[in-house]
């Protein structure tokens, strides 16, 4: 079947040449004087391919031009005018125009121009095919991009949960440690009485309330241990963030391996002014940070204590496992500073690069995971902050997790009427309030 082309010119003589043109061609020409005659054909049949001139009585060819790609945007449509200027050629190009001829012109350059229109129409249906497989494609990668983003956030979630389990678990005998202590005062006291009560003694009233009380303040310090271990353990993905002290959450880690420290022979010195400004977020979550960072610690001054005893030379005599905890605010950017710093020897230059990366570990095969400073970036940054590292091989290394404060916040501590004390360590000295060893309370 031979191509149909319409041909719109109000000018008879123009159509008489370009439909005699059509014909001899070997085309079907249909001829119209006018852009509503022209749309009039085109509703009851089909065209392959319109030519039609720029000035029109009523509607212009450019106007026909949009509506006719409107409808169909692969058929070609070349407009022909006798008043060509820079103006209405730009306009056919964006309206995108096929072929765009300045009367007189050469019927032997609309033949090709013709010929070349099935070719233009396939290519057109090929590219727009393309476009919608394509599309097809990107809807489809993307679905598999949110499932495999979902997969990973829920592997996320149980790295996180999995190493504050992993941390639990570590801080399990400075725990049994902590809550040993006030289990033998409790039972001394109380078999002091009973031993009393058997015997005969006769006990002043004010020395068994005072017994008591002793008792009570014991238990009230193992409920507090307990407590803030169910607290830390608490999932915080779905909670909403608080205003807290960084004081309170070395406090608080300190608090479940601050007894752990003590038995590994590690010098503990905590410098943490309680009037920093307060921060924003999850404080559970900023203690499992400090956590890892305190275990790796520990772990790097075991291996160094190790070689210590067995004198290696990378080891000078004078050695002694010592772990800094140091915050202060940097006024200038508003930013609360917190560093972890050990005498564990540092990284090895070669592996510093990589220390952030999960399932990297410096450790021996089956004693770490590698996840435990990888996921402790991920908490710090979930608070807008940043974990730094600032490594000294041969000497140790200090992590520094830095966060924003919250200067708005008007959040003031609770502590049960006492002034305002920094946290002091030498050693392991007991305030004889509860707390852990590790702290000394200094006005």
């Amino acid at each position: 079947m031979s191509e149909r082309i319409l041909i719109v010119d109000d000018d008879q003589s123009v159509l008489n040449v370009t439909g005699r043109w059509a014909r001899l061609s070997g085309y079907e020409g249909v001829l119209a004087e006018s852009a509503e005659e022209a749309l009039e054909i085109l509703d009851g049949a089909e065209v392959d391919l319109v030519i039609t001139d720029l000035k029109l009585p009523g509607m212009d060819g450019l106007s026909l031009a949009q509506k006719l790609l409107d409808a169909d945007p692969d058929r070609p449509v070349m407009l022909m005018t006798g008043f060509a200027d820079l103006d209405s050629a730009r306009q056919a190009v964006t309206t995108g125009i096929h072929e765009y001829f300045v009367k007189p012109f050469d019927l032997d350059d609309v033949g090709r121009s013709v010929g070349r229109a099935p070719q233009y129409r396939r290519t057109l249906a090929e590219n727009r095919d393309y476009q919608e497989s394509l599309a097809q494609k990107v809807d489809e990668r993307t679905c598999e991009l949110v499932e495999l983003n979902a997969e990973l956030e829920q592997q996320r979630v149980r790295s996180v949960e999995a190493d504050r389990l992993h941390s639990l678990g570590e801080m399990a005998a400075g725990v049994a440690h902590e809550l040993n202590q006030p289990l033998n005062g409790i039972r001394t006291f109380s078999e002091g009485i009973i031993y009393g009560m058997d015997n005969g003694w006769e006990v002043p009233a004010n020395e068994v309330r005072e017994t008591l009380e002793d008792i009570v303040q014991q238990v009230d310090r193992m409920t507090t241990i307990i407590d803030h271990m169910r607290e830390f353990a608490r999932d915080s993905a779905e909670s909403d963030p608080v205003i807290f002290h960084v004081f309170d959450a070395v406090e608080n880690a300190l608090k479940l391996v601050g007894a752990q420290l003590k038995v590994h022979g590690i010098l503990l010195v905590v410098d943490v002014p309680e009037d920093l400004p307060r921060c924003k977020g999850w404080p559970n979550l900023i203690e499992q940070a400090l956590l890892n960072l305190i275990s790796n610690a520990r772990d790097a001054m075991d291996v160094r204590s190790k070689g210590a005893r067995e004198k290696r030379a990378d080891v000078s005599p004078g050695w002694r496992p010592i772990l800094s905890i140091r915050a202060v605010h940097d006024v200038e950017s508003g930013w609360v500073r917190t560093d972890i710093s050990d005498t564990g020897g540092g990284i090895p230059e070669a592996s510093a690069a990589g220390i952030f990366d999960p399932f990297f570990t410096t450790k021996e095969v089956g004693e770490g995971t590698g996840l435990g400073l990888s996921i402790s970036r991920n908490l710090v940054e979930r608070h807008g902050g940043r974990l730094e590292l600032a490594n000294h091989p041969g000497d140790g290394a200090t992590f520094t997790i830095v966060l924003p404060s919250d200067e708005s916040a008007q959040v003031t501590r609770d502590r049960s009427g006492e002034g305002a004390h920094d946290l002091v360590t030498v050693g392991g000295a007991s305030g004889g309030r509860g707390e852990p060893d590790a702290f000394v309370h200094t006005p």
